[in-house]
């Protein structure tokens, strides 16, 4: 009877231990799982600041007054200014080509 009980005491012990290691496991992968979706969180936030702030700068009004304060660039005057249609340029690369 003696020999049971020690096997039984043995047992218990390893189950007692395998059921702390499994919770102290447990408990590290949910910190790293909260401190991933606080990540996460902070991403989409970041995501969502970087778009706004793209959409701010690309707006045409703020492009066109960096060309002129910064680049000192101007809007070209109607007789400087050519339209092309698809034929023209086919008929240019054409004459490049031919060269």
């Amino acid at each position: 009877m003696g020999r049971v009980n020690l096997i039984m005491v043995i047992a218990i012990v390893i189950c007692a231990l395998a059921l702390i290691t499994t919770q102290h496991r447990a408990r590290g992968l949910f910190v790293a799982l909260e401190r991933e979706n606080q990540l996460e969180r902070q991403l989409e936030n970041d995501w969502t600041q970087l778009q706004a702030e793209q959409v701010s700068l690309s707006k045409g009004s703020r492009v066109e007054e960096i060309a002129r304060t910064q680049l000192k660039l101007r809007t070209p005057e109607g007789q400087k200014t050519r339209y092309l249609s698809m034929s023209t340029l086919a008929a240019q690369e054409g004459k490049e080509a031919a060269k």
